[in-house]
């Protein structure tokens, strides 16, 4: 048996199976038009093989080109001395002053202590509804990857999602 996806406009779930046996009265017809259709997908498999590695030769040296741009060829050897090159980069990368203490800077306003106690317990199940009930469905997903249209589908899973956090 063998499935065949004709009928894919109508229900594309259902797989309609064809027997062996519905298929004996093609072997009546002549033989070598088959090997012409064997031959025709064996071209057409060989296009798009030919096709594919076209794009990706193409994209590989559209690459290499941009790396070409900003890429400097390697001009031969360094001609300066060790101390001076150490000279210049103590110059240009150190500070001078980092071993002098900062002073204390004046006019810097210290914030007033927080009126209210910072909750630290873990949110609710009616928290988290509310929240991805608030959120787009077609939000980005958030660090774990999950979107949103998970949580307000499944209302099961989005139950055990305060425990999981």
């Amino acid at each position: 048996m063998e499935y065949n996806d004709e009928n894919e406009n109508d229900n594309k779930h259902e797989k309609h199976i064809i027997d062996d046996d519905d298929n004996d009265d093609d072997d009546d017809h002549d033989h070598d038009h088959d090997d012409d259709d064997a031959h025709d997908d064996h071209d057409d498999n060989n296009d798009d093989f030919r096709r594919k590695i076209s794009i990706i030769l193409i994209s590989q040296s559209k690459a290499g080109f941009a790396r070409q741009l900003f890429q400097q060829p390697k001009s031969g050897t360094l001609t300066v001395d060790r101390e001076e090159l150490e000279t210049y980069l103590k110059k240009t990368y150190s500070d001078p002053t980092r071993e002098i203490p900062l002073e204390e800077t004046t006019g810097l306003v210290w914030p007033d202590d927080p009126g209210i106690k910072f909750d630290s317990k873990h949110p609710s199940l009616q928290e988290v509804i509310a929240v991805v009930n608030k959120a787009r469905a077609k939000s980005a997903p958030g660090p774990n990857g999950v979107p949103y249209l998970l949580y307000k589908r499944c209302p099961n899973v989005l139950k055990k999602l305060p425990k999981i956090l």
